[in-house]
């Protein structure tokens, strides 16, 4: 599914303000250090906004950053986040919301540490991190510290790789490199990113609801950066739902979208 933040046509044909998506998977849960299935990472894109996303043409554009800087042996990349990004709580979004993202994903040992490693992202020092995980080490704040991701101040960020990435931009619009606010996620605990009161995004919708196995729902964020193009006012992500079931409820308009094998 391809959601299209700036407006959306149902079965009929019609703009809907309302857009129903059935799903034959489950929302696993919304910690994008875990997350690994479809349903869960579209739950994810619907409610944070990374450094960059993928627009309605398919194309890579910026979200979080409003620049990026590549050095001249492409190793170095320097991001200048924008500053009218906001947390739904109301704090700001900074480039400190990500380098404890990133750290957090290996200090749990997150499923996607590998990917921050050589071969894919190619991240300074993630690749002795990742061996060191592999190897049944516990990780030091130095350990993490190493890692090239700094935040040069609220609104810079740096990232060092060892080699040129040619694919940098795209894996920046993966989940597993989006940010999340430390403050609201260590107070959490266990349970961040396992119900709709304990995921906070920056995203162009909120949760309000999610009852797993049954529904997930979600409202429009008003604060959201690109609000005045958002015309879709609720998604509503029916789940676990049978093809059959699903395709019947598309075909009577009844949904804007279902899996149809």
């Amino acid at each position: 599914m391809v959601l299209t933040l700036t407006g959306c046509v149902g079965s009929n044909g019609d703009d809907i303000t309302t857009y129903t998506y059935s799903s034959e998977l489950d929302i696993k849960n919304l910690d994008s250090s875990d997350a690994d299935d479809g349903c869960s990472l579209k739950a994810i894109h619907a409610v944070i906004d990374g450094l960059t996303k993928t627009d309605k043409k398919g194309n890579i554009v910026n979200a979080v950053a409003k620049s990026e800087e590549l050095s001249e042996d492409g190793l170095t990349h320097t991001y200048k986040l924008r500053k009218d990004f906001k947390w739904t709580n109301g704090d700001p979004v900074t480039a400190h919301d990500f380098v404890y993202a990133w750290q957090r994903i290996f200090r749990k040992k997150g499923s996607y540490y590998y990917m921050f490693a050589d071969g894919i992202a190619s991240i300074e020092g993630a690749q002795e991190l990742s061996d060191k995980i592999d190897a049944g080490e516990e990780l030091t704040d130095d350990d993490l510290n190493s890692m090239g991701v700094k935040a040069i101040d609220d609104y810079t960020l740096e990232v060092k790789t060892t080699v040129r990435v040619s694919f940098f931009d795209e894996l920046m619009a993966f989940p597993c490199f989006f940010l999340i606010n430390e403050k609201f996620c260590e107070k959490q605990g266990d349970k961040y990113g396992k119900s709709a009161k304990a995921i906070l995004g920056n995203g162009a919708f909120i949760m309000t609801n999610w009852e797993p196995g049954s529904i997930a729902e979600f409202k429009k964020n008003e604060d959201y950066y690109e609000a005045k193009t958002v015309k879709i006012e609720k998604l509503v992500m029916k789940l676990v739902q049978n093809p059959k079931v699903a395709a019947q409820s598309f075909m009577a308009g009844e949904t804007d979208y279902a899996p149809i094998n």
